[in-house]
């Protein structure tokens, strides 16, 4: 697919003149057609084969697969920046194998980030907040130092963007999340473990009805965020493991309650091509994993 012609013909629709509204639509526009590449972690970390997927080039002209990692996209959206007449700059950190883009637009310097925490290419599939794509002030880099893992550092400049790209927070916002959680915990609960079971039930319910259809990497990493954010203080009793289906060369994530016993739920694409959650017993686990060689192997461990 010729990305370049087809991103042009949407910056034309949409009648984008400024140089900051298109970098942060070409910003917006890959996260939503690409996909992050998490086989990348499944080869020895500096090895040939995962240098080969960091450094893939992607040639916008004609794009044959819709997956990258950090430096991939960095590269590429270096090349669609420049192919737009926007001044920017691939940055490679060698020391945490992690690469970005500074744009320079009117003597400003802005950073892109989709990768990092992975955090912007989960939030724009699911329509949240963007968190890496900042004005690169003192003032900015100061807040996210503070506050890495929670920095969404969002101008009045780029709320305006938003709304002229027609890119709005949607329902999985942080507010919208705690609102649930606040109902959740509003109820009566026998026990912890009730409170749990409810919580699971909600994540399942997002997962299997207002998005089913996302890729497996984002929607993992959503599935976290919320449990992360509903469970709260019983988040010691989860456990999370990325596995390998050697049936059906797929990867799968179990996530483990293990408060008062082990209970399994496991998230994959099911036969219609959609990703769900669901509770799945531990001899059916036996029987549909293989060790996923980058992440730890405590649910394994659990289950044998």
């Amino acid at each position: 697919m010729n990305l370049l012609e087809k991103l042009y013909e949407e910056k034309e629709l949409l009648n984008l003149k400024d140089n900051l509204t298109i970098a942060k639509f070409l910003y917006i526009r890959t996260g939503e057609l690409f996909r992050y590449d998490e086989t990348f972690y499944t080869y020895r970390t500096g090895g040939k084969k995962q240098r080969k997927i960091f450094y893939k080039e992607i040639n916008i002209q004609n794009v044959q697969e819709f997956r990258f990692v950090c430096a991939s996209w960095a590269k590429m959206f270096v090349d669609l920046l420049t192919a737009f007449n926007i001044s920017a700059k691939y940055i490679e950190m060698d020391d945490y194998w992690h690469a970005y883009v500074k744009i320079f637009i009117e003597r400003k310097v802005y950073i892109a980030d989709i990768t990092t925490g992975f955090e912007d290419i989960v939030n724009i599939k699911f329509g949240m907040q963007i968190c890496n794509f900042y004005n690169a002030t003192i003032f900015n880099r100061i807040l996210r130092e503070i506050n890495f893992t929670n920095c969404c550092v969002e101008q009045k400049a780029m709320i305006k963007i938003d709304k002229i790209l027609n890119y709005y927070k949607g329902i999985y916002t942080n507010e919208v999340l705690y609102m649930i959680k606040k109902e959740i915990y509003a109820d009566f609960y026998e026990n912890d473990l009730e409170l749990m079971e409810k919580v699971f039930e909600v994540v399942t319910l997002i997962i299997n009805i207002e998005r089913p259809n996302i890729d497996f990497f984002s929607g993992s990493q959503f599935i976290n965020k919320m449990l992360e954010i509903f469970l709260d203080k019983l988040e010691k009793y989860v456990k999370y493991s990325t596995v390998y289906n050697k049936q059906r060369n797929e990867i799968m994530e179990v996530i483990v309650n293990t408060y008062q016993g082990l209970q399994f739920f496991l998230y994959e694409k099911n036969k219609d091509g959609c990703y769900n959650l669901r509770k799945i017993s531990r001899k059916k686990i036996e029987k549909r994993t293989d060790n996923y060689k980058w992440q730890h192997k405590k649910v394994l461990r659990l289950v044998k």
